[in-house]
């Protein structure tokens, strides 16, 4: 396996990994290093890790989100740290970035010919160009996981996307096997470069709620017990619905607002916290280790899920939250698109609104306070969705794929 991040948090590229581990596959991925994380190490469960260098700037790893590894919050000291970081990043865009990815991909590539593998599973478009080029070499196959719209993805400007657009038309025609993560993202895909429907499988967690340990949020901020709780929990980034909840709880009574999670998004997010006077109504929390993500989740009593969809990527997405919560047997408030929106309301767990709307987030949210036993209903249809939408069933999708080869 191929994936250009650490492999530390990366909850989906784990699940694949250690699924065709178990089924008796020898895995090995091929990562990027960082500080403090071995260069080579081998799990529990023997799959094999070897970390790559970065070359040059690798030293910054972090510095743009010093809350993911510290969990605090952010400091005059570390804005300064993440404007220099725009700067490198900047300076990435120029021809200095093609020189340090190909550096990447000559260490990744020594990496897999060592090892000698007889498929290639390339995570993301940043990985697919090597897995091609190892394909030839090898003359093996190469699965291309697809984590999102490449060529729409959130944070990239337009120039940005249309060369995604132009490498993955090159690119995708050449893998044997292609896996998105939605139905609207397999769709989009389809019909963009004219190849088969792709494998759809979803970022469901493993399913056993007797290992859920509820870990009490209400405790940890000592939030009132006539207090609702909501939760929002991931990556905290533009687009991610955050700021229209924010101001969704302002005017609602007897309401806390629990953002679990970290991103580039989270110092401005608190200041806005601050600066809007919702202190004491919203509160931030974690980061937190992925195998207690849904346990504190599990504590609150209703799930935010409305990213806004700006991007291909984000109308279309099926997020890992939305699971989660499922998993955490929690009712669900999500945006009211294609594929979550139809999900949710189709599953009896959740309703849907405008996560571009304050007002209609804030309607979903009291139609949801005024009614416990609607609530319940809802939390019940979670309850129920989890065992059918967990890693347990999805993982045969990958699985059935490999018995391809």
């Amino acid at each position: 396996m191929l994936v250009k991040n650490t492999f530390t948090h990366d909850a989906r590229v784990w699940r694949e990994a250690r699924t065709l581990q178990t089924a008796g596959h020898q895995v090995q991925v091929v990562a990027l290093g960082a500080p403090n994380l071995a260069n080579y190490e081998v799990t529990f469960d023997g799959i094999q890790i070897t970390r790559v260098s970065r070359g040059p700037g690798a030293s910054l790893r972090g510095v743009s989100d010093p809350t993911r590894t510290s969990g605090t919050a952010s400091s005059f000291r570390t804005g300064i740290k993440r404007a220099v970081v725009r700067v490198v990043k900047y300076a990435a865009r120029t021809p200095l970035s093609g020189y340090v990815q190909r550096g990447i991909d000559r260490r990744m590539k020594g990496a897999v010919l060592a090892f000698g593998p007889n498929v290639i599973h390339a995570h993301d478009l940043e990985t697919l160009e090597l897995a091609c080029e190892l394909k030839n070499e090898l003359t093996i196959p190469v699965v291309y996981d697809s984590h999102e719209i490449a060529s729409e993805r959130n944070h990239h400007t337009q120039a940005q996307k249309n060369r995604a657009g132009t490498k993955e038309a090159a690119l995708i025609h050449r893998a044997d096997v292609v896996i998105m993560v939605s139905d609207g993202c397999a769709k989009f895909t389809s019909e963009k470069y004219g190849i088969p429907m792709p494998t759809v499988i979803m970022n469901t967690p493993d399913f056993d709620p007797t290992k859920i340990e509820v870990r009490d949020l209400r405790k940890e901020f000592s939030i009132p017990s006539e207090n609702i709780l909501l939760v929002h929990q991931g990556s905290l980034q533009r687009n991610r619905g955050i700021e229209q909840s924010i101001e969704a709880v302002r005017n609602i009574p007897n309401v806390t607002y629990v953002i679990i999670g970290y991103g580039q998004h989270r110092p401005f997010l608190e200041n806005y916290v601050t600066s809007s006077g919702l202190a004491e109504k919203v509160k931030f929390f974690g980061p937190v280790p992925a195998n207690q993500l849904i346990e504190w989740t599990a504590s609150a009593d209703i799930g935010i899920c409305t990213i806004v969809g700006k991007t291909k990527s984000y109308l279309y997405a099926m997020p890992n939250k939305l699971f989660e919560y499922t998993m955490a047997g929690l009712p669900v408030i999500a945006s009211n698109y294609p594929d979550m929106g139809t999900f949710v309301i189709e599953n009896k767990m959740g309703i849907t609104c405008d996560p571009e709307s304050p007002e209609s987030i804030a309607n979903s949210i009291n139609s949801l306070l005024a009614d416990p036993e609607l609530r319940e209903k809802l939390a019940n249809g979670a309850r129920i969705a989890r065992t059918k939408f967990n890693w347990e069933n999805e993982q045969k999708k990958l699985l059935e794929v490999y018995s391809r080869f």
